[in-house]
């Protein structure tokens, strides 16, 4: 009689498995990062914006002169303050004005662009959420730097967004900082 013994099925099976198990989580980690490299490359672009911005001033010539960053209250309203048609345009928001919605993941989400709600001395710990961008504009009030809220003229900014792990990677937080301080 040829055939295979109960044993050596349950070994293919269980190597078969073992298989299939390692392609899953690779394949994970392939989309992760795929999703890093969007968040990392619209990350630059907002940063690039907001150097624009900087250099130009808003676009239409009835904002403060360059040489500033926006505030938060000024990227939070974004999208009613016919002043900032510029961040409007070079940002892309597609949500509310409080949240800018900017890139939808492979899974159907979507990650934004977020005003920070205090100075960030520690990325690391207290950046986690992989779906925000989070802006942090700064002034120097003579001791330390502060968030630039309301007209306070911003003189340079943070960028931090947090990466999901792929690979042999961790979960990462990562900071663009302003080119003019």
């Amino acid at each position: 009689m040829r055939g295979f013994t109960l044993v050596e099925l349950l070994i293919v099976i269980v190597i078969l498995g073992f298989l299939m198990a390692v392609a899953f989580i690779s394949v994970r980690y392939l989309e992760a990062g795929g999703r890093n490299a969007e968040r990392k490359s619209d990350a630059e672009a907002i940063s690039l914006t907001l150097e624009s911005y900087y250099k130009q001033g808003a676009a239409d010539g009835t904002h403060r002169n360059q040489g500033f960053y926006p505030s938060t209250d000024e990227i939070a309203n974004a999208l009613t303050d016919p002043r900032l048609n510029y961040l409007q345009t070079n940002i892309l928001p597609d949500s509310s004005a409080a949240i800018f919605r900017f890139s939808f993941l492979a899974n159907g989400s979507a990650y934004n662009l977020k005003p920070a709600t205090k100075v960030i001395s520690n990325p690391q710990t207290e950046i986690t959420d992989t779906s925000y961008i989070i802006y942090e504009p700064l002034y120097y009030d003579g001791s330390s730097w502060e968030l630039c809220k309301g007209t306070t003229p911003c003189t340079r900014f943070n960028l931090h967004y947090t990466l999901e792990p792929s690979g042999s990677a961790g979960v990462t937080t990562t900071t663009i900082v302003s080119k003019n301080q």
